[in-house]
């Protein structure tokens, strides 16, 4: 067997641990220690995770906390439209006309659109009438598949979180 070279004196030195402090010393991180140089007052973080009241409301929350929200309740994290998986139908730039456009299709296509809800989304100056949400973009593709074997021109549509997509009328 061979032993391994001993290190350099210079490497050596770079590598030397730095000083320890006491376990129960309070331990500072980047942002703790760039308070202490500037002459911050802002109360570091301490060892167990617990830290200034101004630094926790800038973390982000995890877990419980996260679903829940600030307020507590579970609606309160939910965004007002989040982001989903639909299918296009049709899409016009008068959204007025669409309830005529949504009859005329379950007549044609009842098979398929039977149970089906439509709702409207925006898209510049057009508008798009949709049928979902559904809970995957697979099962959103299942829809458009069995929909186009139908004989109907539809495709999937995702919308973005924040987008607005309303029943129809």
């Amino acid at each position: 067997r061979t032993e391994p070279p001993a290190p350099s004196p210079t490497r050596s030195a770079a590598r030397a641990p730095a000083e320890r402090t006491p376990a129960s010393a309070p331990s500072r991180n980047a942002a703790d220690t760039a308070a202490a140089r500037s002459g911050s007052n802002a109360a570091p973080a301490t060892r167990n995770g617990a830290a200034a009241p101004a630094a926790a409301a800038a973390r982000p929350a995890f877990g419980r906390n996260a679903r829940e929200g600030a307020g507590g309740t579970a609606a309160a994290a939910r965004p007002a439209h989040p982001a989903r998986f639909w299918v296009q139908v049709a899409a016009g730039s008068n959204a007025d006309a669409f309830a005529f456009d949504w009859r005329r299709l379950t007549r044609a296509h009842a098979d398929v659109l039977r149970g089906r809800t439509p709702h409207v989304a925006a898209a510049g100056r057009r508008h798009r009438l949709v049928i979902g949400p559904f809970a995957s973009a697979k099962a959103a593709d299942e829809a458009v598949a069995k929909m186009r074997a139908a004989g109907m021109d539809v495709l999937r549509f995702d919308s973005a979180a924040g987008e607005e997509v309303v029943a129809l009328d």
